[in-house]
Protein backbone atom coordinates (compact mmCIF):
# COMPACT_ATOMS: atom_id res chain seq x y z
CA UNK A 1 0.00 0.00 0.00
CA UNK A 2 2.97 2.23 0.97
CA UNK A 3 4.78 1.41 -2.65
CA UNK A 4 1.48 2.38 -4.73
CA UNK A 5 0.60 5.50 -2.94
CA UNK A 6 -3.01 3.94 -0.86
CA UNK A 7 -3.72 4.93 2.29
CA UNK A 8 -2.46 2.74 4.62
CA UNK A 9 -3.92 0.83 7.57
CA UNK A 10 -3.01 1.23 11.52
CA UNK A 11 -1.12 -2.27 12.38
CA UNK A 12 -3.25 -4.12 14.50
CA UNK A 13 -2.23 -3.88 18.41
CA UNK A 14 -0.35 -6.97 19.78
CA UNK A 15 -2.44 -10.05 21.08
CA UNK A 16 -3.18 -9.43 24.67
CA UNK A 17 -2.18 -11.76 26.77
CA UNK A 18 -4.45 -12.72 29.79
CA UNK A 19 -3.68 -11.20 32.90
CA UNK A 20 -3.96 -12.62 36.36
CA UNK A 21 -6.33 -10.79 38.48
CA UNK A 22 -6.38 -9.45 42.25
CA UNK A 23 -8.40 -12.16 42.72
CA UNK A 24 -6.10 -14.88 41.87
CA UNK A 25 -7.60 -16.04 38.89
CA UNK A 26 -6.70 -15.84 35.03
CA UNK A 27 -9.12 -12.71 33.92
CA UNK A 28 -9.62 -11.82 29.85
CA UNK A 29 -7.79 -9.57 28.32
CA UNK A 30 -8.42 -5.62 28.68
CA UNK A 31 -10.99 -4.52 26.24
CA UNK A 32 -11.05 -1.50 24.89
CA UNK A 33 -13.45 1.23 26.86
CA UNK A 34 -16.84 1.08 24.81
CA UNK A 35 -19.74 3.09 24.21
CA UNK A 36 -23.20 1.90 24.28
CA UNK A 37 -24.84 4.73 21.95
CA UNK A 38 -23.45 6.78 19.30
CA UNK A 39 -24.18 10.51 19.10
CA UNK A 40 -26.58 11.76 16.25
CA UNK A 41 -28.33 8.60 16.13
CA UNK A 42 -32.01 8.26 17.49
CA UNK A 43 -32.40 4.97 19.32
CA UNK A 44 -34.98 3.24 21.61
CA UNK A 45 -33.84 1.30 24.72
CA UNK A 46 -35.21 -2.38 25.34
CA UNK A 47 -34.17 -5.29 26.81
CA UNK A 48 -33.05 -8.36 25.76
CA UNK A 49 -34.54 -11.04 28.25
CA UNK A 50 -32.41 -14.37 29.24
CA UNK A 51 -33.74 -17.56 27.97
CA UNK A 52 -34.97 -19.75 31.47
CA UNK A 53 -37.86 -21.78 30.66
CA UNK A 54 -38.42 -22.53 34.72
CA UNK A 55 -38.05 -19.18 35.68
CA UNK A 56 -39.75 -17.55 32.37
CA UNK A 57 -43.15 -16.58 34.39
CA UNK A 58 -41.07 -14.93 36.83
CA UNK A 59 -38.60 -12.71 34.33
CA UNK A 60 -41.75 -11.77 32.74
CA UNK A 61 -43.35 -10.23 36.18
CA UNK A 62 -40.44 -8.67 36.90
CA UNK A 63 -39.67 -6.90 33.66
CA UNK A 64 -43.30 -5.35 33.72
CA UNK A 65 -44.20 -4.77 37.80
CA UNK A 66 -40.18 -3.75 39.32
CA UNK A 67 -39.20 -2.10 35.41
CA UNK A 68 -42.10 -0.75 33.86
CA UNK A 69 -41.61 -3.05 30.38
CA UNK A 70 -43.64 -4.11 27.80
CA UNK A 71 -43.20 -7.22 25.96
CA UNK A 72 -42.79 -5.94 22.12
CA UNK A 73 -41.10 -9.81 20.65
CA UNK A 74 -39.99 -12.90 21.68
CA UNK A 75 -37.21 -12.04 24.78
CA UNK A 76 -37.58 -8.81 23.62
CA UNK A 77 -38.71 -5.63 25.86
CA UNK A 78 -39.10 -1.98 25.44
CA UNK A 79 -38.53 -0.60 29.07
CA UNK A 80 -38.32 3.43 30.05
CA UNK A 81 -35.02 5.18 29.48
CA UNK A 82 -33.44 4.78 32.85
CA UNK A 83 -30.68 1.91 32.71
CA UNK A 84 -31.69 0.33 35.87
CA UNK A 85 -33.83 -2.66 33.59
CA UNK A 86 -30.07 -3.46 32.69
CA UNK A 87 -29.43 -5.00 36.09
CA UNK A 88 -32.08 -7.16 36.70
CA UNK A 89 -32.38 -11.13 36.75
CA UNK A 90 -33.76 -11.13 33.42
CA UNK A 91 -31.74 -8.82 31.80
CA UNK A 92 -29.62 -10.81 29.16
CA UNK A 93 -28.60 -7.37 27.47
CA UNK A 94 -29.57 -4.24 26.99
CA UNK A 95 -30.40 -3.14 23.46
CA UNK A 96 -30.68 0.36 22.25
CA UNK A 97 -32.80 0.32 18.99
CA UNK A 98 -32.23 2.16 16.43
CA UNK A 99 -34.07 0.26 13.16
CA UNK A 100 -36.24 -2.84 12.57
CA UNK A 101 -37.89 -4.57 9.52
CA UNK A 102 -39.53 -8.04 8.65
CA UNK A 103 -37.67 -10.91 8.74
CA UNK A 104 -38.28 -11.96 5.30
CA UNK A 105 -36.94 -8.22 3.85
CA UNK A 106 -33.39 -8.74 4.37
CA UNK A 107 -32.67 -6.19 1.82
CA UNK A 108 -35.35 -3.49 3.47
CA UNK A 109 -33.77 -4.07 6.73
CA UNK A 110 -29.86 -2.92 5.33
CA UNK A 111 -31.22 0.07 3.74
CA UNK A 112 -32.91 1.14 7.09
CA UNK A 113 -30.48 0.65 9.27
CA UNK A 114 -27.82 2.27 6.34
CA UNK A 115 -30.46 5.27 6.39
CA UNK A 116 -30.36 5.18 10.61
CA UNK A 117 -26.42 5.32 10.54
CA UNK A 118 -25.81 7.10 7.17
CA UNK A 119 -22.96 9.69 7.57
CA UNK A 120 -22.01 8.67 11.21
CA UNK A 121 -18.66 7.75 11.77
CA UNK A 122 -18.56 4.43 13.98
CA UNK A 123 -15.66 3.77 16.08
CA UNK A 124 -14.13 0.45 15.41
CA UNK A 125 -17.14 -2.16 15.87
CA UNK A 126 -18.39 -5.48 16.14
CA UNK A 127 -21.58 -7.33 14.00
CA UNK A 128 -23.15 -9.91 15.91
CA UNK A 129 -26.10 -11.75 15.41
CA UNK A 130 -28.25 -12.51 18.47
CA UNK A 131 -31.19 -15.15 18.44
CA UNK A 132 -33.98 -14.40 20.16
CA UNK A 133 -35.34 -18.17 20.69
CA UNK A 134 -33.61 -21.09 21.57
CA UNK A 135 -33.65 -23.03 17.97
CA UNK A 136 -32.15 -20.62 16.14
CA UNK A 137 -29.33 -20.88 18.45
CA UNK A 138 -28.53 -24.21 17.50
CA UNK A 139 -28.80 -22.93 13.67
CA UNK A 140 -32.34 -24.09 13.12
CA UNK A 141 -34.81 -21.58 12.55
CA UNK A 142 -38.23 -22.12 14.03
CA UNK A 143 -40.50 -23.84 11.34
CA UNK A 144 -43.11 -21.06 10.74
CA UNK A 145 -40.11 -18.26 10.00
CA UNK A 146 -39.73 -16.85 6.39
CA UNK A 147 -36.25 -15.93 6.70
CA UNK A 148 -34.15 -17.69 3.78
CA UNK A 149 -30.70 -15.57 3.75
CA UNK A 150 -27.81 -16.55 5.59
CA UNK A 151 -26.35 -14.43 8.47
CA UNK A 152 -22.76 -14.29 6.90
CA UNK A 153 -24.45 -12.75 3.57
CA UNK A 154 -26.80 -10.23 5.67
CA UNK A 155 -23.48 -9.24 7.87
CA UNK A 156 -20.95 -8.59 4.84
CA UNK A 157 -24.13 -6.23 3.25
CA UNK A 158 -24.80 -4.33 6.19
CA UNK A 159 -20.99 -3.81 6.63
CA UNK A 160 -21.07 -2.31 3.13
CA UNK A 161 -23.37 0.54 4.37
CA UNK A 162 -21.50 1.77 7.69
CA UNK A 163 -19.07 4.30 7.83
CA UNK A 164 -16.79 2.44 10.08
CA UNK A 165 -14.13 0.06 10.04
CA UNK A 166 -15.20 -3.73 11.86
CA UNK A 167 -13.01 -4.40 14.64
CA UNK A 168 -10.96 -8.19 13.68
CA UNK A 169 -10.89 -8.66 17.41
CA UNK A 170 -13.76 -8.32 20.15
CA UNK A 171 -11.59 -7.27 22.32
CA UNK A 172 -10.76 -4.40 19.55
CA UNK A 173 -14.20 -3.48 19.42
CA UNK A 174 -15.38 0.38 20.84
CA UNK A 175 -19.44 -0.45 20.07
CA UNK A 176 -21.23 -3.83 19.53
CA UNK A 177 -24.22 -3.37 17.02
CA UNK A 178 -26.29 -6.84 17.05
CA UNK A 179 -28.83 -7.75 15.04
CA UNK A 180 -31.83 -9.72 16.99
CA UNK A 181 -33.85 -12.10 14.61
CA UNK A 182 -37.13 -13.33 16.42
CA UNK A 183 -39.77 -15.32 14.16
CA UNK A 184 -41.07 -12.36 12.26
CA UNK A 185 -38.71 -9.35 12.84
CA UNK A 186 -35.24 -7.97 12.61
CA UNK A 187 -33.82 -5.21 14.91
CA UNK A 188 -30.23 -3.74 15.19
CA UNK A 189 -29.17 -1.81 17.81
CA UNK A 190 -26.25 -0.78 19.80
CA UNK A 191 -25.78 -3.89 22.30
CA UNK A 192 -24.33 -3.37 26.08
CA UNK A 193 -24.08 -6.22 28.33
CA UNK A 194 -21.59 -4.67 30.78
CA UNK A 195 -24.19 -4.46 33.71
CA UNK A 196 -25.06 -8.61 33.18
CA UNK A 197 -21.44 -8.86 33.39
CA UNK A 198 -21.25 -6.88 36.75
CA UNK A 199 -24.08 -9.02 38.20
CA UNK A 200 -22.22 -12.18 37.07
CA UNK A 201 -19.12 -11.56 39.01
CA UNK A 202 -21.17 -10.27 42.11
CA UNK A 203 -23.22 -13.43 41.95
CA UNK A 204 -19.56 -15.07 41.56
CA UNK A 205 -17.76 -13.66 44.53
CA UNK A 206 -21.37 -15.46 46.40
CA UNK A 207 -20.95 -18.86 45.19
CA UNK A 208 -18.18 -18.50 46.84
CA UNK A 209 -19.47 -17.87 49.91
CA UNK A 210 -18.06 -20.33 52.78
CA UNK A 211 -21.63 -21.19 53.98
CA UNK A 212 -24.45 -22.59 52.26
CA UNK A 213 -27.18 -25.35 52.59
CA UNK A 214 -29.85 -27.11 50.64
CA UNK A 215 -32.60 -24.31 51.02
CA UNK A 216 -30.29 -21.29 50.09
CA UNK A 217 -32.55 -19.27 47.54
CA UNK A 218 -31.50 -19.30 44.07
CA UNK A 219 -28.99 -15.94 43.15
CA UNK A 220 -31.26 -15.00 40.02
CA UNK A 221 -34.86 -15.40 42.09
CA UNK A 222 -33.28 -13.45 44.51
CA UNK A 223 -32.59 -10.68 42.46
CA UNK A 224 -35.82 -10.94 41.02
CA UNK A 225 -37.72 -10.42 43.92
CA UNK A 226 -35.34 -7.67 45.36
CA UNK A 227 -36.25 -5.80 42.35
CA UNK A 228 -40.04 -6.53 43.09
CA UNK A 229 -40.12 -5.01 45.97
CA UNK A 230 -37.80 -1.68 44.91
CA UNK A 231 -34.92 -2.04 46.05
CA UNK A 232 -33.51 -1.69 42.28
CA UNK A 233 -36.74 -0.29 40.62
CA UNK A 234 -36.99 1.84 37.50
CA UNK A 235 -37.78 5.38 39.74
CA UNK A 236 -35.86 7.91 39.58
CA UNK A 237 -34.86 7.73 43.47
CA UNK A 238 -35.21 4.35 44.75
CA UNK A 239 -38.57 4.05 47.18
CA UNK A 240 -37.39 1.25 49.18
CA UNK A 241 -35.29 2.14 52.05
CA UNK A 242 -35.63 -0.44 54.57
CA UNK A 243 -35.63 -4.54 53.71
CA UNK A 244 -36.32 -7.20 56.12
CA UNK A 245 -36.06 -10.52 55.57
CA UNK A 246 -37.35 -12.98 58.65
CA UNK A 247 -35.80 -16.09 57.28
CA UNK A 248 -32.36 -15.03 55.69
CA UNK A 249 -30.82 -18.81 56.30
CA UNK A 250 -27.41 -17.84 54.34
CA UNK A 251 -28.02 -14.80 53.82
CA UNK A 252 -28.87 -14.58 49.58
CA UNK A 253 -31.82 -12.42 49.52
CA UNK A 254 -30.15 -9.96 52.01
CA UNK A 255 -27.02 -9.94 49.46
CA UNK A 256 -29.60 -9.12 45.99
CA UNK A 257 -31.17 -6.61 47.55
CA UNK A 258 -27.75 -4.66 48.55
CA UNK A 259 -26.44 -5.36 44.89
CA UNK A 260 -30.12 -3.87 43.42
CA UNK A 261 -29.95 -1.08 45.39
CA UNK A 262 -26.51 0.11 44.63
CA UNK A 263 -26.82 -0.67 40.73
CA UNK A 264 -29.56 1.54 40.89
CA UNK A 265 -28.33 4.58 42.21
CA UNK A 266 -25.65 3.67 39.82
CA UNK A 267 -27.88 3.62 37.08
CA UNK A 268 -29.61 7.04 38.69
CA UNK A 269 -26.48 8.17 38.93
CA UNK A 270 -26.58 11.19 36.53
CA UNK A 271 -30.02 12.53 37.78
CA UNK A 272 -29.22 11.67 41.85
CA UNK A 273 -25.57 12.30 42.07
CA UNK A 274 -25.54 11.62 45.60
CA UNK A 275 -26.98 7.97 45.41
CA UNK A 276 -29.44 8.67 47.75
CA UNK A 277 -31.75 6.68 46.42
CA UNK A 278 -29.48 3.61 48.15
CA UNK A 279 -30.91 1.19 51.22
CA UNK A 280 -30.46 2.83 54.67
CA UNK A 281 -30.93 -0.33 56.49
CA UNK A 282 -30.72 -4.30 55.56
CA UNK A 283 -31.79 -6.63 58.07
CA UNK A 284 -32.30 -10.40 58.73
CA UNK A 285 -33.86 -13.18 61.22
CA UNK A 286 -34.01 -16.67 61.21
CA UNK A 287 -34.71 -18.36 64.64
CA UNK A 288 -31.61 -20.66 64.32
CA UNK A 289 -28.34 -19.87 65.45
CA UNK A 290 -26.27 -21.72 62.72
CA UNK A 291 -28.00 -20.04 60.43
CA UNK A 292 -26.98 -16.19 61.64
CA UNK A 293 -23.73 -17.20 62.21
CA UNK A 294 -23.21 -18.49 59.01
CA UNK A 295 -24.53 -15.64 57.09
CA UNK A 296 -22.21 -12.99 59.32
CA UNK A 297 -19.55 -15.19 58.04
CA UNK A 298 -21.05 -15.58 54.80
CA UNK A 299 -21.01 -11.61 54.79
CA UNK A 300 -17.15 -11.13 55.97
CA UNK A 301 -15.90 -13.50 53.30
CA UNK A 302 -17.58 -11.46 50.30
CA UNK A 303 -17.93 -7.76 52.09
CA UNK A 304 -15.68 -7.23 54.85
CA UNK A 305 -12.65 -8.52 56.78
CA UNK A 306 -13.10 -9.19 60.16
CA UNK A 307 -11.80 -5.72 60.94
CA UNK A 308 -14.06 -3.67 58.97
CA UNK A 309 -12.03 -2.68 56.24
CA UNK A 310 -12.61 -3.17 52.50
CA UNK A 311 -11.14 -6.69 51.14
CA UNK A 312 -8.54 -6.39 49.12
CA UNK A 313 -8.39 -9.74 47.90
CA UNK A 314 -10.19 -12.70 47.78
CA UNK A 315 -13.44 -13.47 44.99
CA UNK A 316 -14.96 -10.12 46.59
CA UNK A 317 -11.67 -8.25 44.61
CA UNK A 318 -12.87 -8.32 41.33
CA UNK A 319 -16.48 -7.55 42.15
CA UNK A 320 -14.84 -4.00 44.17
CA UNK A 321 -13.52 -3.40 40.58
CA UNK A 322 -16.68 -3.68 38.87
CA UNK A 323 -18.49 -1.39 41.65
CA UNK A 324 -15.68 1.12 40.35
CA UNK A 325 -17.04 0.93 37.09
CA UNK A 326 -20.10 2.18 38.18
CA UNK A 327 -19.15 4.86 40.96
CA UNK A 328 -17.27 8.37 40.57
CA UNK A 329 -14.69 7.15 43.29
CA UNK A 330 -13.35 4.61 44.50
CA UNK A 331 -14.90 5.68 48.02
CA UNK A 332 -18.60 5.10 46.77
CA UNK A 333 -17.07 1.53 45.66
CA UNK A 334 -15.52 0.94 48.95
CA UNK A 335 -18.60 2.59 50.92
CA UNK A 336 -20.84 -0.15 49.08
CA UNK A 337 -18.60 -2.83 49.97
CA UNK A 338 -17.78 -2.05 53.56
CA UNK A 339 -19.96 0.50 54.54
CA UNK A 340 -23.66 1.55 55.97
CA UNK A 341 -25.24 -1.42 53.81
CA UNK A 342 -23.53 -4.11 56.30
CA UNK A 343 -27.09 -6.13 57.16
CA UNK A 344 -28.38 -6.18 60.92
CA UNK A 345 -28.50 -10.00 61.64
CA UNK A 346 -29.99 -11.54 64.47
CA UNK A 347 -31.47 -14.45 65.73
CA UNK A 348 -35.40 -14.51 66.24
CA UNK A 349 -38.29 -16.49 65.70
CA UNK A 350 -40.27 -13.80 63.27
CA UNK A 351 -43.99 -16.04 64.19
CA UNK A 352 -43.55 -14.82 67.90
CA UNK A 353 -44.67 -11.10 68.71
CA UNK A 354 -41.84 -8.46 69.28
CA UNK A 355 -43.21 -7.57 72.80
CA UNK A 356 -43.96 -11.53 73.74
CA UNK A 357 -40.57 -11.68 75.99
CA UNK A 358 -41.88 -12.54 79.55
CA UNK A 359 -39.36 -9.60 80.42
CA UNK A 360 -41.60 -7.20 79.07
CA UNK A 361 -44.63 -6.14 81.44
CA UNK A 362 -47.56 -7.07 79.88
CA UNK A 363 -48.71 -3.00 80.70
CA UNK A 364 -45.90 -2.04 78.21
CA UNK A 365 -46.75 -4.03 75.38
CA UNK A 366 -47.40 -1.95 72.50
CA UNK A 367 -47.57 -1.92 68.91
CA UNK A 368 -43.78 -0.98 67.20
CA UNK A 369 -43.74 2.28 66.00
CA UNK A 370 -44.18 3.16 62.30
CA UNK A 371 -40.45 4.91 62.15
CA UNK A 372 -39.44 1.32 63.22
CA UNK A 373 -40.96 -0.71 60.49
CA UNK A 374 -39.98 -1.50 56.94
CA UNK A 375 -41.06 -0.48 53.73
CA UNK A 376 -39.82 -3.88 52.25
CA UNK A 377 -39.41 -7.67 52.84
CA UNK A 378 -38.68 -10.81 50.72
CA UNK A 379 -39.14 -13.98 51.84
CA UNK A 380 -38.44 -17.62 51.24
CA UNK A 381 -40.74 -19.39 53.22
CA UNK A 382 -39.41 -22.85 55.18
CA UNK A 383 -40.53 -25.94 53.31
CA UNK A 384 -40.88 -29.69 53.50
CA UNK A 385 -38.61 -30.82 56.09
CA UNK A 386 -38.13 -27.51 57.65
CA UNK A 387 -41.89 -27.00 58.49
CA UNK A 388 -45.15 -28.80 59.24
CA UNK A 389 -47.38 -26.26 57.35
CA UNK A 390 -50.68 -28.64 57.87
CA UNK A 391 -50.08 -29.34 61.37
CA UNK A 392 -48.87 -25.98 62.93
CA UNK A 393 -49.45 -24.13 59.87
CA UNK A 394 -45.69 -21.86 61.07
CA UNK A 395 -45.26 -20.08 57.76
CA UNK A 396 -48.75 -18.81 57.77
CA UNK A 397 -47.82 -17.48 61.43
CA UNK A 398 -44.61 -15.76 60.11
CA UNK A 399 -46.66 -14.24 57.08
CA UNK A 400 -49.20 -12.99 59.51
CA UNK A 401 -46.63 -11.44 62.06
CA UNK A 402 -44.29 -10.36 59.35
CA UNK A 403 -47.51 -7.95 58.58
CA UNK A 404 -48.59 -7.20 62.11
CA UNK A 405 -45.40 -6.31 64.08
CA UNK A 406 -42.64 -5.45 61.35
CA UNK A 407 -44.18 -4.12 57.89
CA UNK A 408 -45.03 -0.61 57.21
CA UNK A 409 -48.38 0.55 55.65
CA UNK A 410 -48.35 -0.01 52.00
CA UNK A 411 -45.00 -1.90 52.08
CA UNK A 412 -44.40 -3.88 49.45
CA UNK A 413 -43.55 -7.85 49.74
CA UNK A 414 -42.23 -11.04 47.92
CA UNK A 415 -42.98 -14.22 48.95
CA UNK A 416 -41.52 -17.46 48.40
CA UNK A 417 -43.74 -20.25 49.20
CA UNK A 418 -44.91 -23.94 48.38
CA UNK A 419 -48.55 -23.62 48.30
CA UNK A 420 -50.61 -21.17 46.35
CA UNK A 421 -52.84 -19.42 48.35
CA UNK A 422 -56.02 -17.12 46.57
CA UNK A 423 -56.29 -13.22 47.86
CA UNK A 424 -58.78 -13.83 50.40
CA UNK A 425 -56.26 -16.08 51.96
CA UNK A 426 -53.75 -13.19 51.92
CA UNK A 427 -56.15 -10.42 52.75
CA UNK A 428 -56.93 -12.88 56.08
CA UNK A 429 -53.07 -12.86 56.55
CA UNK A 430 -52.61 -8.88 56.59
CA UNK A 431 -51.79 -8.25 52.71
CA UNK A 432 -53.47 -7.74 49.31
CA UNK A 433 -52.34 -10.37 47.04
CA UNK A 434 -50.99 -7.61 43.67
CA UNK A 435 -49.30 -10.58 41.10
CA UNK A 436 -48.08 -14.13 41.42
CA UNK A 437 -45.70 -15.82 38.94
CA UNK A 438 -44.86 -20.03 39.08
CA UNK A 439 -41.19 -21.06 40.02
CA UNK A 440 -40.09 -24.44 38.68
CA UNK A 441 -37.18 -26.44 39.96
CA UNK A 442 -33.85 -27.06 38.25
CA UNK A 443 -33.09 -30.05 36.71
CA UNK A 444 -29.69 -32.16 37.95
CA UNK A 445 -26.58 -30.48 37.18
CA UNK A 446 -28.37 -26.97 36.94
CA UNK A 447 -29.14 -26.05 40.40
CA UNK A 448 -32.48 -25.79 42.68
CA UNK A 449 -34.65 -23.11 43.16
CA UNK A 450 -34.70 -23.71 46.55
CA UNK A 451 -37.65 -26.38 47.24
CA UNK A 452 -38.11 -29.75 44.94
CA UNK A 453 -41.13 -28.81 43.55
CA UNK A 454 -42.66 -25.82 41.53
CA UNK A 455 -43.57 -22.90 43.76
CA UNK A 456 -45.38 -19.77 43.86
CA UNK A 457 -43.69 -16.25 44.17
CA UNK A 458 -46.45 -13.79 45.68
CA UNK A 459 -45.93 -9.82 45.62
CA UNK A 460 -48.38 -8.56 48.11
CA UNK A 461 -48.76 -5.29 49.56
CA UNK A 462 -49.75 -4.61 53.51
CA UNK A 463 -52.85 -3.70 54.71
Amino acid sequence: ARLQGLPQRRSPPPCSVARPSVAGVCSPPARRSRTSVVDGVATSPHVIQKERDRFGALFDLELRRAFGAERVDDLLWAVPGTRASSHGAAARARLEVFASGPVDAPEAFVERVGRALGGVALPPYALEHVALWSTLKGGRRHPRSAATWSWRALALRLARRLDGEAALRPEDAALRIAVCESERRLYAGFLDDDATRRVAAAEAAWAQRPYSFSGACNFEVALAMANLVGCGGATTATTTRAVLDPCCGSGTLLYAAMLASADAAAAHATSNSNNSGRLLRVAGFDKLDDRIRGARSNFDHVLLRRDGDARQNGPAAAFADSRRQSYDDDAEAAAFLGGGNVPELSTRDVARPFFSEASTPRSSRTARPAEDRFDAAVVNLPWDEKVKETTFGQNDAIVAALARDWLAEDALAAILRRDRRGSDDWRRLGFELLDEAEVLPGGKGRGRASFPGAATLALCRRL
